[in-house]
């Protein structure tokens, strides 16, 4: 111990919590005894940061062990409670090496401790403390077998449901309280019956009914019902609650079944339960009282409904009004024209789920609405009704001041894209506003009205760069030599988004035809964009030739780590020989992704010169390279590295990387083609 150690005794008695944190501190790093029992002392420091530091050292301990033991010893000396919590979370820091001895410290310590160590064990939730903790279900201090009853319920083994189902026929309510909590948490379905007979017993009828609604099984659902339509209130909120946590586990066919069985108890008590649920302090009561609102269509609801749009219950909220106006959708017109903005929106949204026609004239009036976001849900809902007949109230949208509501616009109108009036659409391509020759050549590109063609090409000399790149796209829906050879021209453009757009579009069609595509992209290799010059090489990667390989070569040595990615990628594509080397060259890069580029291009070429430098790769500090180099070796299904993934899988320390491994074994490890280097 140094000179400055020798004091820490000294220090952690201080009655500055500074020097004490102090004394601590110089403690980390040590492993010997003196530390380990100066750290456990100090868990029962008045100050929490004391506390906390001392956890700190104690979890960085070698001997594990021994610092269980020694601080079960530890918390029996002493009731200090900021020590038992310290100490409690030690342990489940620890999780499963503290198993064992908090199992062995079960046969020699006092029930008060007794009781710490099986609610630790429920922390862990390791299953191997179970048959323990079955045991002291019969222990004779009843709150000791309470803790055991809770920490089995957090613990999920299935082996424990026989006991705690036994437990329910006990006269001790402690007991039966604590079984029906942890038969909740479990949520294991054979505790169903048993739940459902406990409900006849007064004084566990609402524990039970929450545990039947955690569980969430159809048997239930009679049981609940019943007790929905009498009784007290608070237990009548239980079973509703309880219903809708069984609904809500449900596949449509049987939600439709506990509609049905709510609907045929349905009568204005239960109306005037779920008004007073639906105001509760209870979310979840609030939630299942909208939702059964919603069960029984209840108009009735709505002027109360409506308020809660703006609160935490918005979806539930929607989802009732939809139910209720697939019935009947007069009501949601008539408080359909409140003054509020958000409400005529969410108004607007409800009557294109629910898709009644009747809505229409109330929607195409929305249309005009002073807010846009009420303009683009009216849009969006008549995308859903799909009308043929609203098609001549949304084409105006299509120039609405607001991107979103123009977008809304279009895709209500793709909606009904076999009745679009394409004569309209074509003279929107010569109007004054931007936005209609923009949303105009989209449209007429997704339906691929050839006589879109002239104008599109027409409108690449737009002023406006939006439009062109719109012209652009609308031309890459065309599969024609004609539109491709304009797109072509549109690589020049002044605008980087329209010469990219072009490119992208190229790099996903066939340009065979195209002989003197490698012209057109050669002036864009030092185009000021970055993400342009990106874009050239896939499109290079699917061109023979020696002009694209001169390309793909000054490409590579462009001074941005994306190009050079690009360019990697398309290099392996080509699988062509004289590119080995420089993309070898690529692997010993100080940028790190343009090293796993060049890695993946390797796997890529299917050259196994490359597998030993690949293994290489395997054992490097850089997760995301070992995971690249994994992948390479899977591309070139090198089955004499199979030991080397599978030690990778059991061991590695990223479980990406550990993923990777499996995802590639599980590949080539079943097939019997032959070992390209070496032999497993």
């Amino acid at each position: 111990m140094g000179p400055d150690q020798e004091d820490i005794p000294k220090r952690l008695k201080s009655r500055d919590v500074e020097v004490r944190l102090s004394g601590l501190n110089a403690l980390v790093g040590r492993s010997d005894a003196s530390a380990i029992d100066f750290a456990i002392t100090a868990l029962g420091d008045g100050e929490w940061r004391v506390r906390k530091t001392a956890v700190a050292i104690l979890l960085e301990g070698a001997d594990r062990n021994r610092i269980i033991h020694q601080l079960i010893d530890q918390v029996s000396r002493e009731k200090n409670i900021g020590m038992r919590n310290a100490a409690v979370e030690v342990f489940i820091q620890f999780g499963k090496s503290a198993i064992d001895p908090l199992l062995f410290s079960l046969q020699r310590t006092d029930d008060d401790v007794k009781k710490l160590v099986i609610d630790t064990l429920g922390e862990i939730k390791e299953r191997k403390a179970a048959p323990a903790l079955i045991v002291l279900l019969s222990d004779q201090n009843e709150n000791v077998a309470a803790s055991a009853v809770e920490a089995l319920g957090k613990l999920a083994d299935p082996e424990a449901l026989p006991p705690l189902l036994e437990i329910l026929n006990r006269d001790n309510p402690l007991l039966v309280f604590s079984a029906i909590k942890a038969l909740e948490q479990m949520g294991d379905p054979r505790a169903v019956e048993p739940l459902i007979e406990i409900l006849n017993k007064n004084p566990y009828k609402r524990v039970g009914l929450d545990a039947l609604g955690a569980v969430g099984d159809m048997r239930a659902v009679g049981a609940l019902v019943a007790t929905l339509q009498s009784g007290s209130k608070s237990i009548r909120y239980s079973a509703l609650k309880a219903i809708g946590g069984v609904e809500g586990r449900q596949a449509d066919a049987d939600r439709s079944v506990i509609h049905r069985r709510v609907r045929e108890i349905y009568q204005e008590s239960l109306y005037s339960l779920l008004l007073d649920a639906v105001q509760d302090a209870d979310p979840a009561l609030r939630r299942a009282a909208i939702h059964a609102l919603g069960w029984v269509a209840e108009a009735r609801s709505i002027p109360v409904l409506i308020p809660l749009i703006s609160s935490e219950c918005r979806e539930e909220v929607l989802s009732a009004l939809v139910a209720i106006g697939k019935e009947n959708v007069d009501p949601l017109l008539a408080e359909s024209s409140t003054q509020e903005d958000v409400v005529r929106e969410a108004m607007a949204t409800v009557l294109g789920r629910v898709g009644n026609p009747q809505a229409l004239p109330h929607l195409q009036y929305l249309l005009q609405d002073r807010n846009g976001h009420v303009r683009q849900a009216a849009a969006a809902a008549l995308g859903e009704i799909r009308d043929p007949g609203t098609i001549q109230a949304l084409l105006p949208v299509l120039a609405d001041i607001y991107s979103n509501v123009q977008e809304g616009a279009v895709k209500a109108l793709m909606a009904m894209k076999e009745a679009l009036p394409r004569s309209t659409l074509l003279d929107y391509l010569r109007h004054e506003a931007p936005a209609l020759r923009c949303n105009a050549a989209f449209l007429l590109g997704q339906v691929r009205e050839e006589k879109a063609i002239a104008p599109l090409v027409f409108l690449l000399n737009d002023p406006e760069q939006a439009v062109r790149q719109a012209a652009v796209d609308a031309l890459g829906c065309f599969p024609s030599p004609e539109a491709t050879q304009h797109i072509l021209l549109a690589m020049g453009d002044e605008c980087a988004d329209v010469r990219l757009a072009s490119l992208k579009i190229l790099a996903g069609r066939e340009t065979g035809h195209l002989g003197n595509l490698v012209d057109y992209l050669h002036p864009l290799l030092h185009d000021e964009n970055i993400w342009v010059r990106s874009a050239i090489p896939p499109i290079l990667a699917r061109i023979e030739g020696e002009k694209a390989r001169t390309l793909l070569l000054e490409l590579l040595a462009d001074p941005v780590g994306a190009v050079k990615i690009a360019t990697l990628s398309a290099l392996g594509e080509r699988r062509e020989k004289w590119a080995l080397p420089l993309v070898l060259a690529e692997t010993s890069s100080p940028d790190m992704d343009v090293k796993k580029a060049a890695i993946l291009a390797l796997g890529l070429l299917r050259e196994s010169s490359a597998i030993p430098l690949l293994q290489s790769f395997l054992t490097d500090s850089n997760w995301t390279v070992r995971a690249a180099a994994i992948r390479a070796i899977g591309h070139l299904h090198d089955r004499s590295s199979i030991g080397r993934l599978k030690e990778i899988a059991r061991s590695d320390t990223d479980p990406m990387v550990r993923e990777a491994a499996g995802r590639v074994l599980s590949q080539i490890e079943p097939e019997n083609g032959p070992v390209l280097i070496g032999n497993e």
